[in-house]
């Protein structure tokens, strides 16, 4: 037979486990939202739209991390603020009469403070994307290496289509992404950082076959 204690003890553990669960739910949150906005922005340089890679739903977390990693004092001193108003919010609301303004002012407190959260994550995702990009493309795009790719052929290639066959066959053409249907290539120029990319979607079902190169700077 269990003491009443015991009982006690266990029901506050519980209790406190529940608790904790609408935290870590709106921390999985927060995390996911910064992820998808990095990914967004990021692969919205290259003109490519989030919804047409397949991106697996577990890499956005990982991209939320690096949104906390690279914006992590910000994020902190933020953080600190959020809580120190919610301290006077949580204080004054001790103090305010009738108790239904209390329960109202304190809904509107907290969709406001969920909101700008969700606001402030989309804003430092978007901001990390853009330095990455821009890190990325004054270094030559050190992170994507260069490929070859061999299309099948239709039988009616024409003048500009073995020209670009030519153009996938020489390794100028640099791997962004691959999905389980398609590959994102891009061409990047060394001496001319400042012009626009253009990003070829190949089926995968229409390559013979690929070479990945141990090469990370532009052909051209």
């Amino acid at each position: 037979m269990c003491k009443p204690a015991s009982i006690n003890k266990n029901l506050s553990f519980q209790l406190k486990e529940i608790g904790f669960l609408p935290v870590l739910a709106f921390f999985s949150a927060q995390l996911f939202t910064a992820g998808w906005s990095y990914a967004y922005h990021y692969f919205n340089c290259f003109h490519i739209g989030l919804l047409s890679i397949g991106i697996p739903y577990h890499h956005f977390f990982l991209y939320g991390f690096w949104v906390i990693r690279n914006n992590m004092l910000c994020l902190f001193l933020l953080s600190a603020v959020y809580i120190f108003v919610a301290f006077i919010v949580s204080v004054w609301l001790k103090h305010l009469k009738p108790i239904w303004l209390q329960g109202a002012v304190a809904v509107i407190f907290v969709m406001i403070l969920i909101t700008s959260t969700f606001m402030v994550a989309n804003y430092f995702a978007k901001r990390t994307a853009n330095s990455i990009y821009l890190n990325e493309k004054n270094n030559d795009y050190a992170s994507y290496p260069r490929i070859k790719v061999w299309l099948q052929s239709t039988g009616s290639e024409n003048a500009d289509k073995n020209k670009f066959n030519q153009a996938l066959q020489s390794g100028s053409y640099r791997l962004l992404i691959q999905d389980s249907t398609n590959l994102f290539l891009f061409q990047s120029f060394k001496d001319n950082k400042a012009a626009k990319l253009s990003t070829v979607v190949t089926p995968l079902r229409k390559i013979n076959y690929i070479k990945l190169l141990p090469q990370y700077k532009s052909l051209l």
